[in-house]
């Protein structure tokens, strides 16, 4: 009797994911977001890190019934409790960053740097300006 044919593919399915998973977004530019210990910028920093890694078709982008949109600085206060300017630690956002809350079935650490999750947090804690 043969191997029926979703055991065959499992595992090449479940590779594709992870390879794909290790750059990020589908773009694979989420390495070059580098974010500065301080002076974090919404523009320069946590858009580009949001649109690299979060905010592309099935994720944050805003067409996913329920789930919320990273792609406008008004999206990250749609939903009570995912900001909390000057409070990263009171903010979901950055508890699912840190890894505290579960980010959906793959792990944060495969679509977020130590630096990038770090940084959010920073920008949260500045005061999540629209700068």
């Amino acid at each position: 009797m043969s191997t029926p044919l979703f055991l065959r593919i499992t595992p090449l399915l479940l590779t594709l994911l992870l390879v794909a998973c290790e750059t990020g977004g589908p773009d694979g530019t989420l390495s070059d977001v580098v974010f500065p210990s301080n002076g974090v910028s919404y523009s320069a920093h946590v858009l580009p890190f949001f649109e690299a890694s979060c905010a592309f078709s099935g994720c944050h982008d805003g067409g996913t019934t329920g789930v919320v949109s990273f792609l406008r600085y008004i999206d990250l206060f749609s939903r009570p409790g995912l900001v909390h300017p000057g409070d990263s630690a009171g903010s979901v956002l950055c508890q699912v960053l840190s890894e505290r809350l579960p980010h959906s079935s793959v792990p944060i650490a495969l679509y977020a740097t130590l630096n990038q999750r770090r940084g959010v947090s920073q920008w949260v804690q500045e005061g999540a300006l629209n700068n």
